[in-house]
């Protein structure tokens, strides 16, 4: 079971810092055509939060058994199906917000929302193929 959980940590992992680094590219073209004194605070913040998961990468990597192996397979069917086009920031962090909750098994709520066609979306064509691809697909 300790596998299992293992291979969970590290997809939660590259979400939550691949989610931060949308927001701070975000961040920093906005700040370059706007030159704003908030968003340079932002840029800040999210930079602190970069240097965090800097830190935990090692940590995970202490912690877990063949992390390496592990790391990049599952980066690698992440980079497969996720989408990384910076022309649509919005629409990016949507699916990485919803593809996070499904991995924290936080997901009813798009049960009952607008956003279900997106859920979906992500459910089916991305965390699914991650899943299947990394997980082992069940018979």
């Amino acid at each position: 079971m300790r596998f299992k959980n293992d291979n969970i940590i590290i997809h939660k992992f590259i979400i939550e810092r691949d989610l931060n680094n949308i927001f701070l590219c975000k961040c920093n073209n906005l700040h370059y055509n706007f030159k704003n004194k908030e968003l340079l605070k932002s840029i800040n913040y999210y930079n602190k939060i970069k240097l965090y998961y800097d830190k935990k990468y090692y940590l995970l990597k202490n912690d877990i058994y063949f992390f390496d192996l592990k790391y990049n397979k599952l980066m690698y069917n992440y980079n497969k199906f996720n989408d990384f086009n910076l022309d649509n920031y919005e629409k990016l962090i949507n699916d990485r917000v919803i593809h996070h909750d499904i991995v924290i098994n936080d997901y009813r709520k798009y049960f009952e929302s607008h956003n279900i066609d997106n859920f979906l979306r992500v459910y089916f064509d991305v965390f699914l193929n991650i899943k299947n691809n990394y997980f082992g697909e069940k018979n």
